[in-house]
């Protein structure tokens, strides 16, 4: 059924981008589904979202990093959702996996099916990740950006949309002045980076 305000409107290893501008982007496969919450958050958060997919990816590497894409619906003043709001980010993801008519995806409850989140598994996206300093330790402070890309965009098309997010003040915390070395490039396991530190609008 749709959702309440709608309209209808791999290969095995993914390919990656390096650029020396503190940005990578990286083809990734959705390896598994940890977790759907609505209205519910994950320990590292300070409040919960309306709807949010928390994601394990295939990098083409021998660690499986995690992804969480999340958000609030809009709603008018008797809290009925009429809107997306911040969850256009969960739009994003699903129409860069592939998936059609998205809007049609969600019950009236604005959840979706679980034949959508068995889907999900196997399917392509792009992901960005920035520099936004340095660490401690010397290392680049490395963090995903929450807004999916489709693989047919191309990573440059991909890059001006992050970068058109960056100047309308929407990314707050890109350091472009950082510039990886060849082991920068390579991300420490998910293991050594707190999740806390992993997503951004």
């Amino acid at each position: 059924m749709p959702l309440p305000f709608g309209k209808s409107t791999p290969n095995d290893k993914p390919n990656s981008s390096n650029s020396k501008n503190g940005v990578i982007i990286n083809e990734v496969v959705i390896r598994k589904v940890l977790d759907v919450l609505y209205d519910e958050k994950l320990p590292w958060m300070q409040y919960s979202d309306d709807i949010g997919l928390n994601l394990e990816l295939n990098v083409g590497r021998d660690f499986y990093p995690k992804f969480y894409v999340g958000g609030n619906w809009k709603r008018n003043s008797r809290k009925e959702v009429v809107g997306y709001g911040s969850s256009f980010k969960i739009n994003l993801l699903l129409k860069a996996c592939g998936f059609d008519k998205v809007d049609k995806l969600f019950d009236e409850e604005c959840k979706l099916s679980q034949q959508t989140i068995d889907d999900l598994v196997g399917r392509k996206f792009l992901r960005l990740s920035y520099a936004r300093g340095l660490k401690t330790t010397g290392k680049i402070d490395w963090k995903d950006w929450q807004q999916a890309g489709r693989v047919e965009e191309g990573e440059g098309n991909f890059l001006i949309r992050f970068l058109a997010a960056v100047e309308d003040g929407h990314v707050k915390d890109y350091d472009p002045h950082v510039t990886p070395t060849d082991s920068d490039l390579d991300f420490p396991p998910a293991d050594k980076q707190s999740d806390d530190e992993k997503f951004a609008l």
